[in-house]
């Protein structure tokens, strides 16, 4: 599929790791990487996107027994794909390299296969989403706090005199929708 309209496509997304200096940013960042990677992955394969967007959201372990021949290619691809775009992020390399040695992200008493696990893309997306995810409900709300805390301000090049009240609005509003984002992920697990 990628062959195909290679031309066409664009690299695959970059996530700004540099920003990730706190656990909201990467919770946060790991989120838009993913809206990013699906919204990629579209251009191709509408198919690929889709099983992108289930496989982060899937509640039990992808295994190999589960997906079809073109689901493994796929797979293979996506794992490939997202091991180079983090291979300078030491925490999210780090991560990746553990899955591939068969440790569980997700659960620190579950026992994988290595050699298969090795190349799974669609369970280290999963397990990747987890991980950058609301873990407790203490976590949930201090994000809540901090929303709550924050100060909106918008400089003059974000607004204009006559739509300031509209623009801070809505930016409350984006950032509350962030917040509404994060517990949506908690409330999943």
């Amino acid at each position: 599929m990628f062959a195909k309209s290679e031309k066409w496509i664009g690299n695959p997304p970059t996530p700004e790791v540099s920003k990730w200096v706190s656990r909201e940013t990467e919770v946060l960042g790991w989120q838009k990487y993913l809206g990013e990677l699906i919204a990629w992955a579209m251009q191709a394969s509408l198919e690929l996107g889709n099983e992108i967007e289930h496989a982060s959201k899937w509640p039990g372990p992808l295994t190999w027994s589960e997906m079809t021949l073109h689901q493994r290619a796929r797979s293979m691809r996506l794992f490939a794909i997202v091991k180079s775009t983090f291979a300078s992020h030491a925490r999210t390399s780090a991560l990746i390299n553990a899955f591939s040695e068969g440790i569980s992200l997700a659960s620190s008493n579950v026992d994988m296969n290595p050699g298969v696990q090795i190349s799974n893309g669609f369970e280290l997306i999963r397990q990747l989403t987890l991980e950058y995810s609301i873990r407790t409900r203490s976590e949930a709300l201090t994000f809540r706090t901090a929303l709550a805390n924050r100060t909106f301000a918008l400089s003059a090049s974000e607004t204009s005199p006559s739509s300031i009240v509209t623009d801070t609005i809505r930016r409350i509003d984006m950032n509350l929708h962030g917040i509404r984002s994060l517990l949506e992920l908690y409330q999943r697990q």
